[in-house]
């Protein structure tokens, strides 16, 4: 049995909470002292500008707090992020996707980080498995990329390029899908 797992980059995951953990911070701070940062604004009237930073400040404390509890979470789980076998690629968030399903791979690069597109023959199958917040993203992803499954390659304890080699191998081993 070939079954390849690759752990979760946790200190890259840990950086990430960190530096999420700053921008609450710096939100708190917009919030609560709102009248400090008015002099270095543009020039409005001073009540409108206190609800912009106010209003500014509680979208971040909401935006990267959720970020910092899922991060949370996720560093706290003990299962491999990925495996990949003869079934096909297990990840986390989407579960199996088999290799019969998928019909090609390719990557793209988004803001210096790779990302490996997994293309499938039925997308509404794989939507069905996620969340409200996971399917909304992943709806999202399929307009965009035509495909709701994609895999960060950063996240992981592995080299990019080789993880992405790794994957192309193994669909033509597994499957008849052209690449």
């Amino acid at each position: 049995m070939d079954k390849i797992e690759i752990a979760l980059n946790r200190v890259r995951l840990l950086w990430a909470i960190i530096g999420s953990l700053c921008f609450v911070a710096v939100s708190f701070c917009l919030v609560f002292y709102a009248n400090t940062f008015v002099p270095m604004m543009i020039p409005l009237p001073k009540p409108i500008l206190i609800y912009l930073i106010v209003a500014i400040g509680c979208l971040g404390m909401i935006t990267f707090s959720l970020f910092t509890f899922m991060a949370l979470k996720t560093l706290f789980i003990k299962q491999n992020s990925l495996i990949i076998d003869e079934k096909g690629i297990t990840q986390r968030d989407f579960g199996l996707v088999e290799w019969r399903d998928i019909t090609g791979l390719k990557t793209q690069v988004i803001s210096s980080n790779k990302i490996i597109l997994i293309y499938i023959s039925n997308p509404q199958k794989y939507i069905q498995r996620l969340g409200r917040l996971s399917a909304f993203l992943a709806k999202v992803s399929l307009r965009f990329y035509q495909t709701p499954l994609s895999i960060g390659t950063k996240s992981f304890k592995y080299n990019e390029d080789e993880l992405i080699n790794l994957l192309h191998d193994k669909l033509k081993q597994y499957s008849k899908a052209p690449l």
